[in-house]
């Protein structure tokens, strides 16, 4: 067998990369330089999403619980205001049926205002 001889290459020669390939490389990394930044933009964007949707979620729940609490409010005022009034005595130590009867009468109205509110 016959070796060729070779002509090793110089060293300037080896340093000199062509224009090409200078251009090639460096779109390589500002396009990937690119594809982080684009990444983590929408990382961010969905972050900054899902802390929208749960602080959108707490207020919802916030004013649920501030509406029931409210509701709870109302409904024991009303009882309150009932357990007062069958509660009076006269002089006697007898109930006031004149009380007991103001609190029927209330209890028919709203019975009443329900049913015409269900009806429209």
């Amino acid at each position: 067998m016959v070796k060729q001889l070779t002509a090793k290459p110089s060293t300037n020669e080896v340093k000199q990369v062509p224009q090409k390939v200078k251009s090639a490389v460096i779109k390589f990394f500002m396009f990937r330089k690119k594809q982080k930044k684009m990444s983590f933009a929408q990382a961010q964007d969905v972050y900054l999403r899902l802390k929208q949707e749960k602080e959108e979620e707490k207020q919802r729940v916030r004013a649920e619980r501030e509406k029931r609490n409210e509701t709870i409010a109302a409904t024991n005022k009303s009882r309150k205001k009932m357990n007062q009034a069958l509660a009076k005595r006269n002089k006697k130590g007898q109930p006031n049926l004149n009380a007991q009867m103001d609190v029927l009468l209330e209890k028919i109205q709203k019975r009443v205002d329900k049913e015409k509110k269900g009806t429209k």
